[in-house]
């Protein structure tokens, strides 16, 4: 066929160039994927191969992916070769996939409640009880002591001394709930407010994820315990009852402190994957934070912001992911977790408390799991949370949110019975923060590459 201008020489060379995608494999199998770097992974393949054939693109006004999709689906198809055609289809097929993942997405942001709804001044959720309390005279439970919710006509055996380097809590304190000034009960939301300064003391939130807790939350629990099998023997607090393992950052050997992304996790192919998984889960968990207890979350923001700390996102997708049945929904326009995050099966620990970041004294924890192999779950199996600070019990239960001040003393009474919960948290410590500062000044002196986050690949320890 005769050429008879340039616009008929560049439909031309554009069926040459669609027939040549079209028997790309990679191509067409980026096609079909809804990763956010899915266009400029296309757009860079484009133009490779538009620079093969000698197809010009310099009067396309979108995107390179998007201007070659609408110029291939708007094509006429019987001049298209079979390759080409089939992937005109791949086009359209992810369009309609597409447009139903947004609305689906739409919905779940919608039910979940990652936007921000409206909230009193204080930034904290509406509906729920607030309690002005007073701190306790004397701390109750008292300070260095595992609590026994259940009574105990002879006292346990105390944990065994795993590390002599790690604190070890080994005194006992049973129970006396009249000393308590509150108990919130595992059907109960509530807030706390210290009588003088206002500030949150605790805050308690049930039915925490909401909808689809039912298909998300069964897979986040799957994911925690997974991940501890696979984490190496040296866990946060080995000397405490059950497992929690650092995710994120840390700050590595008490001899040998470096800043850094953990390393904890045995060998395996799939470290990139597991990351990112985490990190979804840590996204997911930060972003319902932010909707639902935005003075909380505020307080990490500005932390990070007037530090530049890296957020929990060590493979840096900036992204994070819910896996449904059927389809996983990505989110890319939220901010990430703080880096220090925890993950724990049948943790506990006797009161204590800690060192915390400067003007962010929050730690909050999503307790996923709380079972008991016979269904009774009551406050006989133990594991509640304390503040003995001002003597409050939250009595756990799964899908809970709990947010408490580090500095005040706090603890999880003794599990029962082979009480489980799974749970994960994120906090930011004092040591964090002195460590970070210490990985920039590295970093200005040229004794680091710069920006350079390194992997830590040492063990890990308590504040």
């Amino acid at each position: 066929m005769p050429i008879t201008s340039q616009r008929d020489l560049q439909k031309r060379v554009f069926l040459e160039l669609a027939d040549a995608l079209g028997r790309n494999q990679e191509f067409c199998a980026c096609v079909q994927e809804h990763d956010v770097h899915r266009d400029t992974l296309l757009g860079s393949m484009i133009s490779e191969a538009a620079a093969t054939v000698g197809y010009e693109m310099r009067h396309w006004s979108q995107s390179i992916s998007q201007s070659f999709a609408t110029r291939l689906v708007t094509a006429d198809l019987t001049q298209l070769s079979p390759a080409a055609s089939r992937l005109k289809e791949l086009f359209q097929e992810h369009k309609s996939t597409a447009g139903k993942r947004r609305r689906f997405k739409k919905k779940v942001a919608d039910r979940i409640g990652f936007k921000e709804k409206d909230t009193d001044f204080s930034g904290l959720p509406d509906n729920i009880p607030v309690v002005h309390i007073d701190t306790l005279p004397i701390p109750y439970p008292p300070k260095d002591h595992i609590v026994l919710e259940r009574h105990y006509s002879t006292l346990p055996v105390p944990p065994r001394l795993r590390d002599p380097t790690c604190s070890y809590l080994y005194e006992y304190c049973q129970l006396d709930p009249s000393k308590l000034q509150h108990t919130v009960y595992e059907d109960q939301d509530a807030i706390f407010l210290d009588r003088t300064t206002h500030e949150p003391v605790v805050i308690v939130l049930r039915n925490f994820a909401k909808d689809y807790y039912n298909i998300i939350g069964p897979k986040a629990s799957d994911l925690v315990l997974k991940s501890i099998q696979h984490y190496r023997s040296h866990f946060v607090l080995r000397n405490d009852p059950g497992k929690m393992a650092t995710v994120g950052v840390s700050c590595g050997q008490r001899s040998n402190s470096l800043f850094g992304w953990v390393r904890n996790l045995k060998p395996r192919s799939d470290v990139d994957d597991h990351q990112r998984d985490i990190s979804s889960l840590f996204g997911y968990f930060y972003a319902l934070v932010r909707g639902r207890i935005p003075y909380i979350s505020d307080s990490f923001e500005q932390a990070m912001k007037d530090t530049g700390i890296p957020r929990l996102d060590p493979t840096s997708s900036k992204q994070f992911t819910l896996p449904f049945d059927d389809i996983d929904i990505t989110f890319s326009q939220h901010p990430l977790a703080p880096p220090e995050g925890f993950i724990s099966y049948n943790f506990s620990r006797g009161i204590h408390n800690e060192k915390h970041w400067e003007n962010c004294p929050w730690a909050v924890y999503w307790n996923l799991v709380r079972q008991h192999p016979d269904g009774q779950i009551g406050m006989d199996s133990g594991g509640s949370f304390y503040n003995a600070t001002y003597g409050i019990r939250v009595v756990n239960a799964s899908n809970t949110c709990v947010v408490w001040n580090r500095s005040n003393l706090h603890g999880t009474g003794k599990y029962e019975d082979g009480l489980e919960q799974i749970g994960i948290a994120i906090l930011l410590s004092d040591k964090t923060k002195r460590c970070w500062e210490k990985y920039k000044a590295q970093i200005r002196s040229g004794e680091l590459p710069k920006d350079s986050l390194l992997w830590e690949p040492g063990s890990e320890d308590e504040d």
